[in-house]
C-alpha cells in the first residue's frame, strides 16, 4: 500500500436495509483519535414494485456512527481529523432512505469533527438525542439532503467555521428542542434555507454566518421556534 494514500475503511449496505453496519461506529467510552482515514459506505438500493409502501422500508445505517456510554464524564471525547466521509447510493424508484454520513447521537455525547470532508447521499450530518458535539472547519457539500441536523432534547454543541454548499434541503436543519450554537459558517447554494430552525423549544445561538445564493431564506424560523441571532 501507498503510505501516502489514506487508509479506506467500506461498508456495503444492501437494499437499504441495516444489516450491513456503518463502516466505523465508535460506542462508549472509547476516546480514539481517527485522522486521514476515508470511510465509505455505498448503498445499493434494488427495484421496489410500487405498491410496497415507503414506510417499510429500513433506515439504513449511518457511514460513521457515535455513541457515549451515557455520562459526561469526558469532555472531549472521540477526535474525527481530515477524514473523507462518503456515502454513495443508487435510488431506482425513490422510495428508499438514503443513509447519513455522520450521525452522533445519546445523552453527553462529546466528540470532535474537524477539517472533514463530507458527501451523503441523505443527510451529511445528524446530531440527535442529546449529544453535545464541537463540528468544526469541515467542508460540507452535494448532499441528498440537509447539510447538518440538530434535533432531540438536550441536543446542543457547535457548529463553527463549516463550509456548507449544494445541499438538497436547508444547509443546517434545527428542530425538536434542539439548540447548537452556529457560529462563523458559510452556508450558501442550498435548494432550501440557508438555516432553517423549527418548532416550540427550538432554537441555540446563529451568530456570524454567511448565508447566500440559497433556494429559501437565509435563515427560516417557523411554528414558534427561538433561537438568538446576532451578526
Amino acid at each position: 500500500e501507498d503510505p501516502n494514500e489514506p487508509a479506506v475503511i467500506k461498508a456495503v449496505s444492501s437494499d437499504g436495509h441495516a444489516s450491513c453496519g456503518p463502516a466505523l461506529s465508535v460506542i462508549g467510552a472509547a476516546q480514539p483519535i481517527v485522522a486521514n482515514v476515508q470511510l465509505l459506505l455505498v448503498q445499493q438500493q434494488q427495484q421496489r414494485h410500487r405498491h410496497h409502501q415507503a414506510a417499510s422500508v429500513a433506515v439504513p445505517p449511518p457511514c460513521l456512527k457515535i455513541v457515549a456510554s451515557g455520562g459526561t464524564d469526558s469532555a472531549v471525547g472521540p477526535v474525527v481529523m481530515g477524514c473523507n466521509i462518503t456515502v454513495h447510493a443508487t435510488k431506482s424508484d425513490g422510495n428508499g432512505a438514503a443513509a447519513t454520513a455522520i450521525q452522533i447521537c445519546g445523552p453527553g455525547t462529546c466528540c470532535i469533527v474537524l477539517g472533514c470532508d463530507v458527501c451523503s447521499a441523505g443527510d451529511a450530518v445528524h446530531v440527535l438525542s442529546g449529544a453535545l458535539p464541537s463540528i468544526r472547519c469541515n467542508c460540507i457539500h452535494n448532499g441528498g439532503g440537509f447539510g447538518a441536523v440538530f434535533s432531540g432534547d438536550g441536543t446542543a454543541g457547535s457548529f463553527v467555521e463549516n463550509d456548507v454548499f449544494q445541499t438538497q434541503d436547508s444547509g443546517v436543519y434545527i428542530t425538536d428542542h434542539a439548540g447548537p450554537d452556529v457560529m462563523r459558517n458559510h452556508i450558501h447554494g442550498s435548494l432550501g434555507s440557508g438555516i432553517f430552525v423549527r418548532g416550540l423549544g427550538s432554537g441555540g445561538r446563529l451568530e456570524g454566518n454567511q448565508v447566500f445564493d440559497n433556494g429559501a431564506d437565509g435563515i427560516t424560523v417557523a411554528d414558534h421556534a427561538s433561537p438568538v441571532a446576532t451578526q
